[in-house]
């Protein structure tokens, strides 16, 4: 549907006279990129990301910013502007504020935006790098990964002493839990020594399953495991921690299940979807894809399959993974085509 509506939105913005012929550096500056397409969960609406090439005598960058239309493409307009860009755009539950990052203020921090209109409220104001971020189910607080501010490194900025070795001890990002209701900052849900790279909420809002690496050096991921954090007290359990490499939760929508990867340490290695049973904490291999390489994308509303895309020959397709027998047949496969727009 994502791919769908990308098209969708790409037919509305070209431009209504046939382009130049060729294709020039000047040329390709009218056109803009249409990424992260998400549709509201009422089904309503779509946001996304358009970027645009700015190069003047000051500037050589590209601007992006979130616009919204409804999923039939009407009442299509952008929902942030200026000069600094706005990214991630993440839908609230009840469909009615959409959630971003951005720059604006100086540093990367968390902004929400009611659809309806007016100024775009900033949430965070956290001392280091925000990652990527989710909202609860409930819609009551929004988990994000970050890593604070090293005080050491700072002072040694400031003494113009900040030199480091490229990939030497970085941070670790760290999961914090921000009340969306305005009454309180946000709070590290718990301490570990470790680095969260992937995670999700359960549809109950009480835990977070989360995928934790030693430390976010890129030879870590072989080391990755799986562990279920309890929001009320920031308990932490292990869910998956075998001598494979357990990745990407993601908790089934009526809860009974958590779908995750599982596959060899190999740099060129295979893997599979495994589904773990909460009640039993049992853990099974799914049967394997085409490829072996499923990258999961999320249930199904009903918690009947799972969907995943996998590279096939040349191209990359979409498939359904049931709970029980061989994935359904692949979809037709399908590549990304070019999302340009005119500026």
């Amino acid at each position: 549907m994502q791919m769908a509506l990308s098209c969708l939105l790409l037919a509305a913005a070209l431009p209504a006279q046939p382009p130049a012929p060729g294709w020039t550096p000047e040329f390709s500056f009218q056109f803009q990129n249409v990424t992260a397409v998400t549709i509201s969960p009422d089904g309503q609406q779509a946001a996304w990301i358009q970027s645009k090439p700015v190069m003047d005598t000051e500037k050589s960058e590209t601007l992006s910013h979130i616009w919204v239309a409804r999923t039939d493409g009407a009442r299509r307009f952008q929902l942030t502007r200026g000069d600094i860009s706005s990214a991630s755009p993440v839908w609230s539950p009840d469909s009615k504020y959409i959630y971003f990052t951005s720059a604006r203020a100086g540093s990367e921090q968390i902004y929400r935006a009611y659809i309806a209109g007016g100024e775009a409220e900033k949430l965070t104001d956290f001392k280091g790098a925000i990652g990527t971020f989710s909202i609860a189910p409930d819609g009551k607080s929004l988990a994000f990964k970050a890593a604070e501010t090293d005080p050491a490194l700072e002072k040694a900025k400031k003494e113009k002493r900040d030199f480091r070795v490229v990939g030497a001890n970085p941070a670790n990002h760290s999961l914090y839990l921000l009340p969306l209701d305005g009454e309180g900052k946000h709070r590290k849900l718990f301490d570990a020594r470790y680095h969260i790279a992937n995670f999700s909420w359960s549809p109950d809002s009480k835990t977070i399953a989360f995928e934790r690496w030693p430390s976010p050096l890129a030879g870590n991921w072989t080391k990755a495991d799986i562990s279920e954090a309890d929001i009320a007290t920031g308990a932490v359990k292990d869910l998956a921690a075998t001598a494979a490499v357990e990745s990407t939760p993601f908790y089934s929508p009526d809860g009974r299940y958590i779908a995750l990867n599982n596959g060899s340490t190999r740099w060129a290695g295979e893997r599979r979807i495994n589904l773990l049973t909460r009640a039993t904490a049992q853990l099974r291999p799914l049967p394997a894809t085409y490829d072996e390489q499923p990258h999961i994308l999320g249930w199904a509303p009903d918690s009947s399959k799972i969907y995943f895309v996998e590279p096939k020959r040349t191209r990359t397709y979409l498939g359904a993974m049931p709970l029980d027998g061989p994935p359904a047949a692949s979809s037709p496969p399908i590549s990304t085509p070019p999302a340009l727009t005119s500026a």
